[in-house]
């Protein structure tokens, strides 16, 4: 069925998704990681899960994390690193080994001599 083209179809292309970045399966993609996300974060120990939340959530400095939390901002950060390394790890393991994700190829699956013509 094909629709009679109005003035105002060139408006409704311009909602197209049109940078690669925005297609259907990177953002599904995305909305998986933000779920695995938030999972390994719940699972993270309190005190780290803590300084997370006011550093990032509360939007307060790691020295005010610091002050709140009484310890000094050194320690603050080393939390947020021993944070970080776990969520990474985490996000890193939860991944299958063999799948590549569209964003992060940078070459295509098959040499460019076997690709279909």
């Amino acid at each position: 069925m094909n629709a009679e083209r109005s003035e105002d179809s060139e408006d409704e292309l311009a909602y197209l998704a049109g940078d690669p970045e925005e297609s259907p399966l990177l953002q599904c993609e995305r909305s998986e990681t933000k779920v695995r996300l938030a999972k390994a974060i719940a699972e993270l120990p309190e005190r780290e899960r803590m300084v997370l939340t006011l550093y990032y959530y509360e939007e307060m400095t790691m020295r005010e994390v610091g002050l709140t939390l009484n310890v000094v901002e050194s320690r603050v950060s080393q939390i947020h690193s021993s944070a970080m390394v776990r969520l990474r790890a985490v996000l890193r393991v939860s991944r299958s080994p063999g799948k590549r994700t569209a964003a992060s190829r940078k070459t295509p699956l098959r040499p460019a001599s076997r690709m279909p013509r």
